[in-house]
């Protein structure tokens, strides 16, 4: 009789110590949600929004993990909604930049393709390339609109538009991977032990 009071003494005194932990922890956020919201964590490292504990749970609408309240269903982290949110005002901010600069294309990341791409301000259009041919004419080609394109193709039956020296230069913004690009009026093409080289041409 005695062993079982004194047993019942000591788990009532560990559930009011975890109690008071649990207390302890939740009466200040550990983060927040972007819009600012707290978020609380318990002993047992589940986290809680708004009086309820959210959970991983997995939107067969939209096939994507998200993070939401267990009772309300309520999504509170959608991972990959802020990411796409983060490549955006990476793309604006890019573009600022090329604006500031007097360039005429910026780096913009595309959702579809899940790649970063040569963008022209004026148009919104992927540039594929930048060609200066022999005879001193510049030329520009774009992406195709579907999906499923390496990114330096132009679109089929795409002749390119002749454009200036001045404007092929602020298109090139030199960005490996982004678009290809080629001056064969200002410079020349070698091989360096195995590696293109390029060369400037004299007068040129």
């Amino acid at each position: 009789m005695l062993g079982l009071l004194i047993g019942g003494l000591i788990l009532g005194g560990s559930a009011i110590k975890a109690g008071i932990e649990n207390a302890n922890m939740m009466s200040k956020p550990y983060t927040h949600l972007d819009d600012g919201t707290p978020i609380y964590i318990d002993r047992n490292c589940n986290e809680y929004v708004n009086g309820e504990r959210m959970i991983a749970t997995y939107d067969y609408k939209n096939q994507k993990l998200v993070y939401a309240g267990k009772r309300s269903g309520k999504v509170y982290i959608d991972p990959e909604a802020n990411q796409r949110k983060r490549m955006d005002e990476m793309s604006e901010k890019n573009k600022r930049e090329a604006i500031a600069k007097g360039m005429l294309a910026y780096l913009r990341y595309d959702h579809k393709r899940e790649k970063s791409l040569t963008c022209e301000i004026s148009t919104g259009k992927y540039i594929a390339q930048l060609k200066g041919k022999e005879d001193g004419t510049y030329w520009k080609y774009y992406l195709p609109d579907y999906e499923m394109i390496l990114f330096s193709s132009p679109a089929e039956g795409d002749n390119g538009i002749e454009i200036t020296q001045e404007e092929y230069d602020k298109l090139n913004i030199l960005v490996v991977g982004t678009h290809y690009a080629s001056d064969l009026y200002r410079y020349t093409c070698y091989m360096d032990k195995g590696a293109v080289r390029w060369k400037r041409r004299k007068g040129r």
